[in-house]
């Protein structure tokens, strides 16, 4: 049976239409993925600066800036603390980092 010209086109535009569905809805669900983890690392970088927060109000990684009035001299850190806040500073910087990438993957994709 011979095929004609306008069913080989139909079958290669329904392919097609269902190529680019299937696409559609990867980008969407790998867009919704970048979200969740932008919005994870957000939450965890918040949650760091809390911490932070409350062992050094004035902390230069903290973006509020808190009055002389409310400062007061801090009480002497021990060794495990001052470890521990240099961990959070290096956990806040890498999240960060991980927000800015993932931020500019989502970017590129929305663009597509």
């Amino acid at each position: 049976t011979a095929v004609s010209s306008e069913e080989v086109l139909a079958e290669k535009r329904r392919r097609n239409a269902g190529a680019s569905a299937r696409f559609r809805d990867r980008r969407k669900q790998r867009e919704k993925e970048l979200q969740d983890k932008c919005d994870k690392i957000e939450s965890r970088a918040k949650q760091l600066e809390d911490a932070l927060r409350l062992i050094q109000v004035d902390h230069p990684l903290l973006k509020q800036e808190t009055s002389s009035a409310q400062s007061s001299s801090p009480a002497p850190f021990s060794d495990t603390l001052v470890d521990r806040v240099g961990q959070l500073e290096h956990l806040m910087v890498r999240f960060r980092e991980e927000k800015e990438t993932d931020a500019q993957k989502l970017e590129d994709l929305e663009q597509e």
